[in-house]
């Protein structure tokens, strides 16, 4: 396990304090580094002439591109499953011990993150077919939209919170019909609202 780095103002005063002659002992108790550090700061220095370290390569990936598809496969299966069940799942299937961070940060460079499910009412297959012939049909409306009346309404609970589901999704899978989190009315503990936008003006 490699130790700390030191740091560049740290390694510029070992080079600073060896060339007024000072020991290396003292200049590790000075520094409070240890002198094997110093010895080899000072020794690359006089091989190299800096004292910039070696850049560090990152943590290789210990995943096979088929182990990716995997844990990818057991996000699609339950796209609202917790991390933490998610983690149990791969390490199970590959009998390894991965911890829920490094699972996170490989699905992070796969494009997928934990978001808040966006809530939308529960439609059906016929709901969706119809919605989008209904916007085909209009879609070169102009001076028609004028003629339109829209009404729309929105509950606030007073009483309980109405609860948010994270959802293991894309950031262009916002409203997939597998990451919206269906809700329906009731009433209840709540104040409602409701107004009225005549063509593009708004009247309430």
């Amino acid at each position: 396990m490699p130790g700390k780095q030191v740091s560049k103002a740290n390694r510029e005063q070992i080079i600073g304090a060896y060339f007024t002659s000072t020991k290396q002992r003292v200049i590790s108790v000075q520094l409070n580094i240890p002198e094997s550090t110093v010895c080899d700061i000072v020794k690359k220095y006089k091989e190299t002439g800096s004292t910039e370290s070696k850049q560090r390569p990152g943590r290789p990936k210990t995943l096979k591109k088929c182990n990716t598809r995997a844990l990818k496969r057991i996000i699609r299966t339950d796209q609202f499953s917790p991390l933490g069940d998610v983690t149990d799942k791969f390490n199970t299937s590959l009998d390894t011990t991965f911890h829920y961070n490094t699972v996170r940060r490989y699905l992070h460079d796969e494009g997928l993150g934990s978001y808040t499910a966006k809530k939308k009412p529960r439609l059906t297959e016929k709901h969706r077919t119809d919605r989008l012939k209904w916007c085909k049909d209009k879609k070169n409306w102009a001076e028609e939209w004028k003629q339109v009346v829209w009404s729309d309404e929105s509950r606030f609970a007073l009483f309980q919170s109405d609860g948010r589901a994270r959802v293991w999704r894309s950031s262009r899978e916002t409203y997939n019909k597998d990451c919206i989190q269906s809700s329906v009315k009731f009433g209840g503990g709540s104040v409602m609202f409701w107004g009225v936008s005549v063509g593009m003006g708004l009247d309430l």
